[in-house]
């Protein structure tokens, strides 16, 4: 085990003993400071994320108690939202802490320690894994750094979310994300109180803003011209899918993964907002065409 990179005297590195496992929310024994060394150790953890995270923190935890005690990949503390960013592939192939497996790992608030888990091959991955890019020009790296950044500020925004409202464990990673969902699964107060959260600190900067929105249209049409295999780019907005466009088939599959229904859900709460009305409208049809779909 010891040539593995485990440590069996933490009992922060195990090896799971079912396959497939997942993820086990009750009774986790969670150290952030064992668990910080031992992602120095394994030279695991991703600094490219560092500054655009720490500008997440600061602007979602103004106003409350831990306004500027937040830590980005240093020693965790008590009292302080503690963010690790790491990246999976660099652990060992079961590497889990405290029944959490880091490779499935993704986004999640432990609702313990103020801690924040990032998988930045997560970040890295999720767009061009669902052929975001596909059809158009090669982005630069620069530019695939740009949107991993925006996606970052998503997904640790609504944890931070979560955080604040005092929830417990929450997740956001690719297998949930991919993972089939009808609209009425997301409408739990706590993950639409999580999206309005971020929202509300989002609105703080308004060209983050627009860049966010357009992301969550982006990832929809992605999904949209993947299933049809269409590649028809709207002039502005989500690619038609009203009862009356010729993408209304869309919709027939019942099927739609979890991350389509979230952008959607963000781009509905971002209309009720002075100054974005145009995206009530878009976003409305869209969930419309779920909710129909499932009926």
């Amino acid at each position: 085990m010891a040539g593995a990179g485990l440590s069996r005297r933490d009992g922060l590195f195990i090896l799971a003993g079912v396959a497939g496992a997942g993820f086990v929310w009750s009774g986790l024994q969670l150290n952030p400071e064992h668990l910080y060394r031992q992602l120095i150790d394994q030279d695991a953890l991703a600094h490219e994320f560092d500054a655009a995270a720490s500008a997440v923190l600061k602007e979602t935890l103004t106003g409350t108690p831990l306004a500027n005690r937040y830590r980005v990949n240093q020693p965790p503390e008590d009292g302080f939202a503690n963010v690790l960013i790491f990246s999976a592939k660099a652990l060992p192939q079961q590497a889990a802490y405290g029944g959490i497996e880091l490779k499935s790992a993704g986004c999640l608030f432990t609702g313990s320690h103020g801690l924040v888990l990032i998988d930045a091959d997560f970040l890295h991955d999720f767009l061009p894994a669902r052929g975001f890019y596909d059809g158009g020009p090669v982005p630069s790296a620069a530019d695939r750094l740009s949107d991993a950044k925006l996606l970052m500020r998503w997904v640790l925004g609504h944890e931070i979310g979560h955080l604040v409202h005092g929830d417990g464990c929450a997740h956001f990673g690719a297998s949930r994300l991919d993972s089939p969902a009808r609209d009425t699964t997301l409408s739990q107060a706590r993950e639409l109180g999580a999206d309005q959260y971020f929202l509300d600190h989002l609105l703080l900067n308004p060209d983050l803003t627009v860049a966010v929105a357009d992301l969550m249209m982006a990832l929809i049409n992605t999904d949209v011209r993947h299933q049809l295999g269409d590649s028809m780019l709207p002039a502005v907005g989500i690619i038609d899918t009203g009862t009356g466009g010729r993408h209304y088939r869309y919709f027939a599959g019942g099927s739609h993964p979890e991350f389509v229904i979230r952008a959607a859900r963000l781009l509905e709460l971002l209309g009720n907002k002075s100054g974005y009305e145009g995206m009530t409208a878009m976003a409305a049809s869209f969930l419309r065409g779920l909710k129909e779909a499932d009926r």
